[in-house]
């Protein structure tokens, strides 16, 4: 059994919407809310709260089974107060980082998960803040994370 990247990254915004910190659809356009509105790949210019999740690397260089899956998160919130992306993307870090044995919806499996880079908070040409972080995430499609 093998993970797709569209799997993957399905599966990770079922796991933060389920956590509460963002909304996920598949269909239809995001109206505006307070709660991060989730995108793959790049960030469109509305809704002014979103994420977007893009994986820019996947790596095989333990085994062809277990792959390392590098994720870009980009929040971004309205306002000028920077510490409100800042807030999201800590709390965000607090379900992912150092967590292991992870199961997300759909039965993706993730032995482990670290953050390697906590982004520069720094505001787009709106004035809006948005903050990337990256991770890594080794999965484990063939086994188990038990």
């Amino acid at each position: 059994m093998t993970t797709d990247t569209a799997t993957f990254v399905d599966a990770l915004a079922r796991y933060l919407d389920s956590a509460g910190l963002v909304r996920y659809q598949l269909v239809g356009a995001y109206a505006e809310g307070d709660i991060p509105a989730t995108f793959f790949n790049l960030l469109p210019a509305k809704p002014e709260a979103a994420l977007a999740i893009t994986v820019y690397d996947e790596l095989f260089d333990r085994d062809d089974h277990n792959p390392d899956v590098y994720v870009q998160l980009r929040w971004r919130l309205p306002g000028r107060d920077p510490r409100s992306v800042d807030r999201i993307a800590d709390d965000a870090n607090a379900i992912l980082h150092d967590k292991t044995h992870l199961t997300f919806p759909g039965g993706v499996r993730v032995l482990l998960c670290r953050r390697k880079v906590r982004g520069l908070t720094t505001p787009d040409s709106n004035g809006r803040f948005e903050r990337a972080d990256s991770y890594v995430f080794t999965l484990n499609p063939g086994g188990t994370t038990s």
